[in-house]
């Protein structure tokens, strides 16, 4: 006797989202197509009474474009495979495809239920995995790019309190060498000069700041958490006397300075920081035997500049 059976009742209906959160990615309708295609029958014909959910989203982190591809069931999450592309959105769409038709039909069984009669018959013994996760699964996916070097050139325009005798300007050039999360930033700062609100007998002091700074960061995206090693030397010179009095003294600190980048054009960014600065040596200014100004323990900063960014 032959009975027929109707395959689609036995095929779980699954429900497909797509989050596509980059520009230049193919469209829902071309992405479901792949899938489709590769499994050779349609799961989404029942989408409004699927229980079964295949999520697809894809980003960018501080490398590049990735794809996450989830099962969920009744909403929950029961796993995910992530990918990551070499070159572009389109590339990396193709390879979540094909990892979306694993998850649901990871041994082939349902499409050779819709295959033509003519079809050959699977090979006697054959596994069938009952949870495609139970299971390794391999994915044909672009391969993860090695860790490569970035070179960044950028300067800042820079406001302090607590570095001179009354808020302060100043400029910063910096130089960083970045692989991975890693970075390593060089800078060297000029303040200019400013006069002290305190004078003696009709004279007084004015004060510039020059400096170098070392600066280990971790980076993720374009967000930087940074320590700062800074030394240099404090200039003063004298105003009211005749002939003017100049000094020098050394100048050095530690502290934290958490910077933000966002991407302007190509490899062109706008850079904000803030920077606060732990004195490690007291400095004070005398003029004719009475302090015109000392240093507090702890100096901030704000800045604002640009970068540009050489892969």
């Amino acid at each position: 006797m032959l009975v027929a059976r109707d395959a689609c009742a036995e095929e779980p209906a699954w429900r497909f989202v797509y989050d596509a959160q980059t520009d230049g990615c193919p469209s829902r309708g071309q992405v479901l197509s792949q899938i489709v295609a590769r499994l050779g029958f349609d799961p989404f014909r029942g989408e409004a009474e699927a229980t079964s959910e295949l999520w697809i989203s894809l980003r960018k982190d501080d490398r590049g474009p990735i794809a996450v591809v989830e099962r969920r069931e009744d909403g929950k999450a029961l796993g995910e495979r992530v990918l990551r592309a070499t070159s572009d959105c389109v590339e990396l769409t193709a390879a979540a495809a094909l990892a979306g038709s694993i998850l649901i039909d990871p041994t082939g069984a349902m499409a050779r239920r819709e295959a033509p009669r003519s079809a050959p018959a699977p090979e006697p013994g054959a596994s069938r995995a009952e949870d495609p996760w139970s299971e390794p699964v391999t994915i044909v996916a672009p391969r993860r790019p090695e860790p490569r070097l970035g070179f960044l050139l950028g300067t800042r325009a820079l406001a302090s309190a607590g570095l001179a005798p009354a808020p302060s300007v100043g400029l910063a050039i910096d130089a960083a060498l970045r692989r991975d999360h890693l970075e390593v930033r060089l800078e060297v700062r000029g303040d200019l000069p400013v006069e002290s609100e305190r004078r003696n007998a009709g004279a007084g002091v004015s004060t510039s700041l020059l400096t170098g700074a070392v600066a280990p960061c971790w980076a993720s995206g374009g967000l930087r958490l940074c320590g700062v090693l800074m030394a240099g030397a404090l200039l003063a010179r004298s105003d009211g006397i005749s002939p003017a009095e100049r000094d020098a003294t050394a100048f050095a600190g530690v502290g934290v300075r958490p910077m933000l980048a966002t991407r302007l054009t190509g490899p062109l960014y706008l850079v904000g920081s803030v920077e606060g600065l732990l004195l490690l040596r007291r400095l004070a200014l005398e003029l004719r035997g009475e302090e015109v100004w000392s240093s507090p323990i702890v100096a901030g900063t704000a800045g604002l500049g640009v970068a540009v960014l050489f892969p």
